[in-house]
């Protein structure tokens, strides 16, 4: 069967049709490649900085542990001494917001540790 001109311009319009679809397949394979490379970058650089978030949450425990233990003794210390408080002034210091004029120095300094990034 020989070829008719019909099928040679099929031929051709399918050959043309080819290239261009791997075309297009190599310049969406490159987007998908540098994208994938971008993002893989980017999830590189989240999980460090959640490993150092991490570490902040643990070094500021260990301060809430050492500023709860702190508070208790004050505590222990100001009724050993005889120290007698109103209902408001216990409620205050039994609160967990109490924060004792010592502790609060010890958070400004650690405070200031931490920005200056010197580990506590």
């Amino acid at each position: 069967m020989a070829n008719t001109p019909f099928e040679g311009t099929f031929s051709a319009q399918n050959r043309k049709a080819q290239r261009a679809y791997r075309a297009r397949k190599e310049a969406q394979l490159k987007t998908a490649s540098s994208t994938l490379a971008e993002k893989q970058s980017q999830l590189r650089t989240l999980h460090l900085h959640n490993q150092e978030l991490v570490e902040v949450i643990n070094r500021l425990k260990v301060v809430v542990v050492d500023l709860e233990a702190e508070n208790q003794l004050l505590k222990e210390r100001y009724r050993a001494e005889g120290g007698l408080l109103d209902e408001a002034a216990e409620w205050v210091v039994e609160s967990a917001s109490f924060v004792s004029p010592l502790a609060a120095e010890t958070v400004l300094l650690q405070k200031d540790r931490l920005e200056g990034g010197t580990q506590l």
